[in-house]
């Protein structure tokens, strides 16, 4: 059996021997879930361990992502460790990540405060993509579903000296569909396209700088099959249309020292812009959130050290509206963390973490700042070569928004701007969970 590389604690450490409960679905298991659903990753997180896909609406089809049972929110979604999916931005986020570039998918399940922030409360899921090797690669995807779908999807990369490149191009077309002949659609009319290519550069072997752009342009309606026909009646009226843009790019830089450790800087900006219309109501805004980290791994004898800092500045502002529901807003974060992984023995190994962050929030009625101390820790014993038993917990918090699960349903129509709120304060825990390893894989691969 391989050993699986976790990269989501940033320890480069095997499942095996990370004291933080993490699941990954490998890339034989996601090309098999994209030959059944190539437009979007929720095939793949359906029949994920603790997981559960919750659709929002049933007209754009939009979902979030619950970790234990835990609301939508209080789990970070990443795409090659960058939290572009926030605020306004987590509307129909997991309807835009495609597959067809992903090399592995792994979900921590239990608070992961001190590297991603006090927003991973339930967990993280975090998407990864493909990297270019010596050997070129290229996979070219056509789909057509008894459903009225079709999907034109392209992948090519390739590593060459000094020089690399992968690239993603995907079309997805979606005539609506009335499973249950009730007259309203239980899959969206839609259309959307992707295009992502990335910039490898290795100046020599200790340093690596990537850049890369990802776009994704879409608009699907849902609601009264007549109207989406363009045949409405008197009792037939109700649709909603979403058109969304969102653009994310991102840059990254790995040097590598003969020390065995190595400093790491990441830097994304994304922006999200979403129109929303229902009969005799719009609305419109975008989303612009801007991520850098800094952090430095270091490893000695029996630690694995890692430590950094990291700005996260979001802001959303809302197209053509009236003083009473305006829901600009913004948000500023400052935060230090590290982390420090101790193999006390072979059999015995455990986690802790720190972070403090301070984050200063606004919208129309208020403007607070707040400072936050959040720990963890996660502690892994094996029983035997084959059984392992985890434990691990800490502190998260979430500040106020009015982007919601429980808003999204309504498509924010007549919600006001929050007013006296102050950010909310989780603690979560993760009970004792007993795994056999390979029992698990088996699992997974069936």
């Amino acid at each position: 059996m391989e050993e699986v590389i976790i990269q989501s604690n940033r320890t480069s450490r095997t499942i095996k021997n990370t004291p933080t409960r993490v699941e990954t679905i490998d890339e034989e298991e996601l090309e098999e879930k994209a030959n059944m659903k190539a437009a979007n990753v929720s095939m793949v997180l359906h029949e994920s361990t603790g997981l559960t896909v919750q659709q929002t609406s049933a007209t754009s089809g939009n979902a979030s992502i619950r970790v234990q049972g835990l609301d939508g929110r209080y789990t970070q979604l990443l795409k090659d460790g960058y939290p572009n999916f926030g605020n306004f931005a987590s509307g129909l986020s997991i309807l835009e990540i495609p597959p067809l570039d992903l090399a592995q998918v792994e979900v921590i399940e239990t608070a992961a405060s001190t590297l991603y922030g006090g927003g991973a409360i339930a967990g993280v899921v975090n998407f990864i993509s493909k990297m270019p090797k010596e050997e070129a690669e290229y996979n070219f995807m056509l789909n057509q579903s008894n459903v009225g779908q079709t999907n034109f999807g392209l992948y090519s990369s390739h590593k060459k000296g000094k020089f690399g490149y992968t690239f993603l191009g995907l079309i997805n077309f979606q005539n609506a569909y009335d499973v249950d002949d009730d007259g309203f659609s239980e899959l969206p009319d839609s259309d959307n396209f992707t295009v992502n290519p990335r910039l490898f550069f290795y100046p020599n072997e200790s340093l690596t700088l990537q850049l890369g752009n990802s776009f994704t342009k879409g608009k699907n309606t849902g609601g009264d099959m007549r109207v989406i026909d363009g045949n409405p009646g008197i009792d037939n009226v109700y649709f909603e249309k979403n058109k969304t843009i969102r653009n994310t790019t991102t840059f990254e830089l790995n040097k590598k020292f003969e020390s065995d450790s190595d400093f790491k800087l990441k830097q994304s900006l994304s922006i999200f812009d979403r129109e929303i219309n229902i009969p005799n109501y719009d609305f419109s805004g975008a989303n612009t959130n801007s991520f850098t980290d800094a952090s430095y791994l270091f490893n000695r004898k029996k630690h694995t050290i890692i430590s950094g800092l990291n700005v996260v500045f979001d802001k959303f502002k809302q197209e053509n509206v009236a003083s009473v529901y305006d829901l600009d807003n913004r948000s500023f974060t400052t935060g230090i963390y590290v982390q420090d992984t101790w193999d006390i023995s072979d059999l015995f190994k455990i986690e802790t973490g720190i972070r403090v962050d301070n984050v200063n929030y606004e919208n129309v009625n208020f403007n607070r700042n707040q400072n936050f101390v959040l720990p963890r820790i996660s502690a892994l014993y094996k029983i035997t070569s084959a059984f392992s038993t985890r434990i691990g917990g800490g502190l998260g918090y979430k500040i106020p928004t009015a982007f919601t699960e429980q808003t999204e349903t309504i498509q924010y129509r007549n919600v006001l701007a929050l007013d006296n709120v102050t950010a909310e304060k989780v603690s979560a825990e993760q009970q004792i969970s007993i795994t056999d390893q390979e029992f698990l894989t088996n699992c997974h691969s069936v």
